[in-house]
């Protein structure tokens, strides 16, 4: 016979890595809103359009780094959340489990039936 066995600890360490990554992926977001690039990035000709292009791609539109880091951190909450929860409830079953066992040990009916 087959046994599945899910370690809660790693559920829960799981999560953590998850929140600490949509954090980091915050920060990121926010230091690529605030990057300093743009046409002032050099006199020279050619570069003041090549920092406006940097900028664009770091900061404005669907697939800039910014956006990119945004969606992320979004993604990266959810797994957290869910990790929790899936942690809970395996948490909640086998506490469920261990009653009825604990029932049932001496000597009580887990369930009633209505058939007799």
């Amino acid at each position: 016979m087959n046994f599945l066995q899910i370690d809660s600890e790693n559920l829960g360490a799981a999560a953590s890595v998850a929140a600490q990554l949509s954090d980091d992926s915050k920060l990121g977001q926010q230091k690529a809103s605030s990057a300093a690039i743009g046409p002032s990035y050099s006199v020279a000709s050619g570069f003041d359009q090549m920092g406006t292009m940097h900028g664009r791609f770091i900061k404005d539109g669907s697939g800039a780094a910014a956006q990119v880091l945004q969606d992320l951190s979004g993604e990266l909450d959810d797994i957290h959340t869910n990790l929790n929860r899936t942690s809970e409830a395996f948490q909640a079953q086998d506490d469920t489990a261990a009653h009825a066992l604990d029932i049932a040990d001496h000597g009580g009916s887990t369930h009633t039936s209505s058939y007799n």
